[in-house]
């Protein structure tokens, strides 16, 4: 009769100790993907992504050209906000020096393009509606394609 409660108490802790070593229950997986504005690549920004898990952990990454990788990303269901980002330092020194790229102009008859920036509602969490669920390891996500009208 000794050696059973020493026995459920080893087996009760090896449950523990594996349970723990799976990961039951949390963990982080890296996303890659697309982001594009009017169905244009987003020329930069930032993408963050927000965990809505009782602790809301958050992982962020650069868009450029419309590509992104965000390491670190909490796993389970998350919420994506886009941000704009105003021009580099390079952009400025080009300005500076007189080297405004001119806009093109419109065709005749047709508006002007609208700017590819993301709209305000996808700048937090509270307002976005973009979600994903991330999973452990590495994934794509399937594109993200935002209007601004």
């Amino acid at each position: 009769m000794r050696g059973l409660p020493r026995f459920v108490g080893f087996l009760t802790l090896t449950s523990l100790l594996l349970l723990t070593a799976i990961g039951c229950g949390g963990g982080v997986g890296t996303v890659s993907g697309e982001v594009k504005i009017n169905g244009q690549p987003a020329p930069r920004g930032l993408i963050v992504f927000v965990g809505q898990e009782s602790v809301k952990k958050t992982a962020s990454g650069m868009i450029q050209n419309g590509k992104y990788t965000v390491t670190e990303v909490p796993v389970g269901k998350v919420r994506i906000t886009l941000q704009n980002i105003a021009a580099t330092d390079e952009d400025e020194k080009d300005k500076a020096k007189g080297k405004v790229k001119p806009k093109p102009k419109p065709k005749k008859g047709k508006p002007e393009p609208k700017p590819l920036v993301f709209p305000q509602k996808y700048a937090s969490d509270k307002t976005t509606d973009l979600e994903f669920t991330v999973i452990k390891g590495d994934q794509v996500h399937p594109g993200i394609d935002v209007k601004n009208e």
